[in-house]
């Protein structure tokens, strides 16, 4: 056979193959097509399976992204607890870490403080949402008065943010807090123009941390040496007399006190001096009494004048006065602290049957 031509021998072992060439050639070309089908098909199922993937992964992103919609529709019409049930289905889905933040939004107003701070710790992870979360964990150590913890994140933020009024605030706020006036005062400069018209009301708590400060460390005198060097518009401002007036009670003199609310009240009765009037203690306050005379006879139907009256007579001594005062602060309006001093003034006159009913109506 291996001498005829057109003849194909292939042995294996003891089995022996022969066919024609044209035989053989068919055979290798039906295999041939066969890997090629073969080939094909192991690709077809690859495609199909990894396809597969991709089509479900797609499917989760839509519904992820639907869930993250409804939980902002929600939030923002006030259902909470379905808010929340639709932005947990987002946790794990690419959303940059701002779907956790959305997240702790929804927890804080569930009033859930400790998974707001776990959601918000979560967020910091993702670097699109660092500073957003940051700045809300700040938020959080504010509203708890942990003013030490909100500075050391405050200081953890990038020194290239903008200076907006919102990341002023929360400085200026962590600050007082913790009564670092000086470096208050320097913030409060560097971002005078972003707080525009809330700018006063820092300056002006600066001031009255400052006051409070000297005055708990080293007492009245240097407390009106500081006043004293004040601006003149600086002492214009009536909360820098108010918390100048109160420290200064509160340090024992009362009768400078009284100078001061005489030197800046004016003849004309200013409503938010009462309350400090009511703590003057000193005896012989003739001269704010006969002030606060003069008012009610420009308006002699305010029982808030006659109320005040009352009290700096008491305070100072003269019972009689105050006594006359609180009755007819009383005829024009009840009023349970003007009720409460006329029922000690009862009592000082051993009054007791009167001061007891006095009390009873005014509870």
């Amino acid at each position: 056979m291996v001498d005829q031509k057109g003849y194909v021998l292939i042995s294996f072992g003891e089995t022996i193959i022969e066919m024609s060439v044209i035989s053989a050639l068919i055979i290798l070309t039906v295999i041939l097509v066969g890997l090629r089908i073969a080939e094909w098909g192991i690709k077809a199922l690859a495609v199909f399976v990894l396809g597969s993937k991709r089509w479900f992964g797609v499917l989760s992103q839509r519904r992820q992204k639907k869930a993250m919609f409804d939980a902002i529709n929600l939030l923002a019409t006030g259902q909470l607890a379905l808010a929340k049930k639709a932005i947990e289905k987002t946790f794990g889905g690419e959303f940059a870490g701002s779907n956790y933040i959305l997240a702790a939004d929804i927890e804080r107003q569930l009033d859930n403080g400790s998974s707001v701070t776990r959601l918000l710790e979560t967020a910091k992870t993702y670097k699109e949402s660092e500073v957003a979360a940051n700045i809300q964990l700040v938020n959080l150590k504010l509203s708890n008065k942990q003013y030490q913890d909100a500075l050391s994140l405050l200081n953890e933020l990038p020194s290239n943010l903008p200076k907006t009024k919102q990341l002023g605030s929360l400085w200026l706020t962590a600050l007082a807090g913790v009564g670092q006036w000086d470096d208050f005062k320097e913030v409060l400069s560097n971002y005078k123009k972003p707080l525009g018209d809330d700018y006063i009301k820092w300056a002006q708590q600066a001031t009255q941390g400052e006051f409070a400060e000297i005055a708990s460390k080293q007492g009245a005198h240097a407390l009106t040496e500081r006043w004293n060097n004040l601006s003149r518009t600086a002492k214009k401002d009536i909360a820098n007399q108010l918390v100048y007036i109160r420290l200064l009670i509160q340090q024992g003199m009362s009768q400078k006190a009284e100078d001061v609310i005489l030197e800046y009240c004016g003849k004309k009765p200013k409503s938010e001096y009462f309350t400090v009037l009511r703590l003057l203690n000193h005896s012989s306050a003739t001269r704010i009494i006969s002030l606060v005379e003069t008012w009610i006879k420009q308006d002699d139907k305010n029982a808030e004048l006659y109320s005040v009256l009352a009290h700096i007579a008491s305070n100072s001594g003269d019972k009689r006065l105050a006594e006359k005062a609180i009755c007819k602060a009383l005829e024009i309006r009840r009023d349970q602290e003007d009720a409460i001093l006329y029922a000690g003034l009862l009592e000082e006159k051993r009054d007791f049957e009167q001061a007891a009913l006095v009390y009873k109506n005014a509870v």
